[in-house]
């Protein structure tokens, strides 16, 4: 009974760290430094759910301690890979789930873009914020971001569009789905349908966002697209900037379709009618 005992906890112990390993790259690294002082908890606090508890505390302020403290020193030092910032007036994470999860580091250089580009808008539109998403791992050439297919160099970041209020009133930070990915706007009349042809080749993973994230029904929100349009030509505009991925309906709404840095993704990827992808 034991030996069964035992081989429970150990599976347990790798399914955790497999889980943290691929959602936030270091976080099962983080967890094997933090067994020993779990296995101590277990022998001090005898009460199931305080032990619980106190197990759930300290892991979190272990990792948070070296997700803010360690490792990013270690990612610029090793990987050449910085943070995206937190509080800039500027650009800031759709949500803080982001940066918990390890998921806001690219190359100094388009860390630098970003900033600028965000300053720029700043100028043109006032208190306009940009919002970034999935950008990179702090560790590691070729480890892959899931579930995308690239972001795995430090050179790619995902940043959300702009959208208004039925009010016409501006709005940052906000995507009528929680994660912003889902948040995108179906083909009209006269725009090339990249979803549906991506469907009748049986691409369900490219529509699988959009159909299935719920929404919420508070944020019926528009497509700002004075805003979106002037960011992603700040974007296009710089020349460390190779390209920008996007859907084609969405660059013909936008009336960009002039600008030869804009691309669609295949139908291996996910639409790209919520974000852009701009990449070194």
């Amino acid at each position: 009974m034991n030996t069964i005992k035992i081989l429970l906890e150990i599976g347990r112990r790798l399914l955790v760290i497999a889980l943290l390993t691929l959602l936030t790259q270091v976080g099962g690294l983080i967890y094997l430094l933090y067994i020993p002082l779990s296995l101590q908890l277990n022998k001090r606090i005898q009460p199931r759910f305080k032990r619980f508890m106190a197990k759930l505390g300290s892991f979190l302020t272990v990792y948070l301690l070296f997700s803010f403290l360690i490792i990013p020193t270690l990612a610029s030092k090793i990987s050449n890979r910085v943070p995206l910032p937190l509080f800039d007036h500027h650009v800031k994470p759709l949500h803080y789930g982001y940066v918990l999860l390890n998921r806001h580091y690219v190359k100094p250089q388009l860390k630098q873009i970003v900033l600028n580009v965000g300053e720029r808008m700043d100028k043109a539109f006032p208190e306009s914020i940009i919002a970034y998403m999935d950008a990179g791992f702090p560790f590691w050439n070729g480890y892959p971001l899931l579930p995308h297919l690239s972001h795995d160099d430090g050179e790619k970041i995902d940043i959300a569009f702009f959208f208004k209020d039925k009010e016409g009133k501006e709005i940052n930070r906000k995507t009528p789905t929680f994660l912003g990915y889902g948040s995108g706007f179906e083909p009209q009349k006269g725009e090339r349908d990249r979803p549906a042809e991506c469907a009748k080749q049986g691409a369900w993973q490219y529509n699988w966002m959009h159909n299935n994230l719920p929404r919420f029904p508070w944020r019926d929100y528009e497509l700002d697209k004075a805003r979106s349009k002037k960011m992603i030509q700040l974007f296009a505009r710089n020349k460390a900037i190779e390209k920008i991925l996007i859907e084609p309906h969405m660059e013909q709404r936008l009336g960009m379709t002039q600008y030869g840095k804009l691309r669609m993704v295949g139908c291996k990827a996910v639409r790209h009618d919520d974000h852009i992808h701009v990449q070194l």
